[in-house]
């Protein structure tokens, strides 16, 4: 009580008081504001899962399955299937796959927007086969082959990325190049770039090639 008797006794001790205290809150309010401001902007949130990346290319079937590649509604086993895509033709000694056009990605499945076999697959090299598939469908990744058709692999889809391995020189006296490089499987796209584990490992290159038995 003696306090408060006290801050009575003075005029306007406990406006003064009031005032000081609203004083030091609004300096560190403004101090707390200023340092949020000069703090770094937080890193870029990462792709969520089943977000689609556009792609462009073409590569062709693997897929040995008897029934045919299963063309999904959705990028998931468990989704309803649009068609099926058939096996290889065999031409002369070769075979020649299903070509599919790619046209986007999401975790680990390709969406691709037409399926046919082509002019490679006849026997005079001479036409297209009909359109085995129209529309937006999803395929496994792991099923769609291309053959590398630009001279470095690099750790990102960007043009100045770290070179991962050259694709182009000699290799044991003999000319590489980076249609002879063995690609084990593709793993994503992003545009025209695409992911692919190789025997030199696993980057991106600019291009690939949808062609079995011509060169690209």
């Amino acid at each position: 009580m003696a306090g408060i008797i006290g801050h009575r006794d003075r005029p306007g001790g406990g406006r003064r008081a009031a005032a000081a205290v609203v004083a030091v809150l609004g300096l560190a309010g403004f101090a707390a504001t200023a340092s949020a401001q000069r703090a770094a902007p937080p890193p870029p949130a990462p792709r969520a899962a089943g977000q689609v990346v556009a792609c462009d290319f073409s590569g062709w079937s693997v897929d040995r399955d008897s029934f045919g590649l299963a063309v999904r509604y959705e990028p998931n086993a468990a989704s309803a299937v649009l068609a099926r895509l058939p096996g290889p033709r065999v031409i002369g000694v070769d075979e020649v796959a299903v070509l599919v056009r790619v046209t986007g990605y999401s975790d680990g499945w390709f969406r691709i927007g037409s399926a046919f076999f082509p002019a490679e697959a006849d026997e005079a090299f001479s036409r297209q086969s009909a359109t085995w598939f129209r529309g937006e469908g999803w395929v496994p990744a792991d099923r769609i082959k291309a053959t590398l058709a630009s001279d470095a692999l690099r750790a990102g889809p960007r043009a100045n990325a770290r070179v991962v391995a050259s694709l182009r020189g000699t290799r044991g006296g003999f000319p590489l190049t980076p249609d002879s490089v063995a690609v084990k499987r593709l793993v994503s796209c992003q545009g025209q770039w695409v992911q692919a584990e190789t025997e030199f490992g696993t980057g991106w290159v600019s291009r690939v090639c949808g062609r079995q038995l011509e060169q690209c």
